[in-house]
């Protein structure tokens, strides 16, 4: 399930081998007033990420992309909500490049760009590219971080001959030829980063409660109440509607460990881009079950003080 709404038209994240992705481009921004700004960007993979003749850059929190303007000739950023519409040929941002003509992969690492505030351009001169790369030099650095670890806690019991490790002995024999297998294992640990936290589908499949409420029509068996948000009580079921009183009643027959791990996955969708209705019942969900495990947590020290 894709939380995205449709209309967005986000292209889906194809599956990739270690050669293509490590070929991806990143590209880091700073210096910007807007914090969240100041992050990585990653390319997007495929021809359907494409917009007005180039390359799109997107952020690992999911929020925003970075595109080319044609018709002003610069790079600019918008929420990933403005993608189709630019898409169209609009320039839609809230950042941009302050000089047209500029390439965003430039080795200068372009500075000097402009950022709205308070309903204007605003220029910031320190503000543009920080640094420039490719997935595989992420990859590359892990494995290193990586290495020197396993290389600081391999020992060696060398008995009489000290140049002829034992059979018991935790450093590799053949160390190269682990470290190679081992790359692949950590080169999709950090691809994976980009695709869980930008497509929300690869987070697991959702449960039936992540299909409420439904997108057209609301769903009959919920009809809508004028309820405050975050007013319903858990344990009184006071201020909540139909569809969390239902939800409460169910997740009370539930086993306390399922609670415990649908918190788990509920509360790694806050973040996730998605329509407002169904943020908030993801939101509502996280409420009641942060309740129920709360007591859940009191039993089990009552039943055994010393936990």
């Amino acid at each position: 399930m894709v939380f995205f709404p449709e209309e967005w038209q986000i292209p889906k994240w194809p599956s990739m081998d270690l050669e293509d992705a490590q070929r991806l481009v990143t590209v880091t921004l700073s210096g910007f007033k807007m914090a969240s700004i100041n992050e990585e960007y990653l390319e997007g993979p495929t021809d359907e990420f494409k917009m007005q003749g180039r390359e799109t850059y997107w952020q690992a929190s999911g929020k925003y992309f970075m595109f080319y303007c044609e018709r002003f000739a610069k790079w600019r950023i918008a929420e990933i909500s403005a993608f189709s519409k630019n898409m169209g040929g609009n320039c839609f941002a809230f950042v941009s490049d302050g000089t047209p003509g500029r390439d965003i992969l430039n080795a200068s690492l372009i500075k000097g760009w402009i950022e709205v505030e308070n309903g204007q351009w605003a220029v910031r001169p320190d503000a543009g590219v920080a640094q420039v790369g490719k997935l595989i030099d992420q990859m590359a650095a892990q494995e290193e971080d990586e290495e020197d670890v396993q290389d600081s806690n391999c020992t060696t019991d060398v008995g009489d001959d000290p140049f002829k490790p034992k059979d018991d002995s935790n450093c590799p024999v053949m160390p190269h030829v682990r470290r190679a297998k081992d790359k692949v294992v950590r080169a999709a640990k950090v691809a994976s980063k980009w695709v869980k936290r930008l497509f929300p589908k690869m987070l697991g499949a959702p449960d039936e409660e992540d299909l409420i409420p439904e997108e057209d029509g609301g769903n009959p068996l919920f009809p809508e109440e004028e309820v405050e948000e975050g007013a319903c009580q858990p344990s009184t079921q006071d201020g909540c509607n139909f569809k969390e009183k239902f939800y409460i009643e169910k997740q009370q027959k539930a086993d306390p460990e399922k609670r415990k791990s649908e918190l788990v996955r509920l509360s790694k969708m806050i973040d996730v881009v998605m329509k407002p209705d169904q943020a908030q019942w993801v939101r509502a969900r996280v409420r009641i079950l942060r309740h129920l495990v709360s007591i859940d947590r009191k039993d089990e020290l009552d039943q055994d003080p010393e936990l």
